[in-house]
């Protein structure tokens, strides 16, 4: 298992990537799928799938590229308090 941080200059916001194999998990969403997908292709040279998406709290840099997962049929993983703020603007701080 190989654990891996990927830094968002825009944001701010670090994503942390668990490798087993050619399978990851990704805890925050602060990056998009392709960039993501990308430095692990290119690092491992081998096509890598996302197995989840778990986001840890609901300010909105940890979350902020989740339609972008979705879209890809990810699953997505999420307190019922981290969810609340992720539908409200003014909790998860991106008003």
């Amino acid at each position: 298992m190989q654990v891996i941080r990927f830094f968002n200059k825009e944001n701010y916001g670090n994503s942390y990537v668990v490798v087993e194999g050619s399978e990851f998990i990704l805890i925050d969403c602060t990056q998009t799928p392709d960039y993501v997908l990308g430095k692990l292709d290119n690092l491992f040279k081998k096509e890598m799938v996302c197995k989840a998406v778990f986001i840890t709290h609901g300010h909105y840099d940890h979350f902020s590229n989740i339609k972008d997962w979705c879209n890809l049929g990810i699953k997505i993983y999420a307190t019922e308090q981290c969810y609340e703020k992720i539908a409200n603007a003014e909790l998860n701080c991106s008003n």
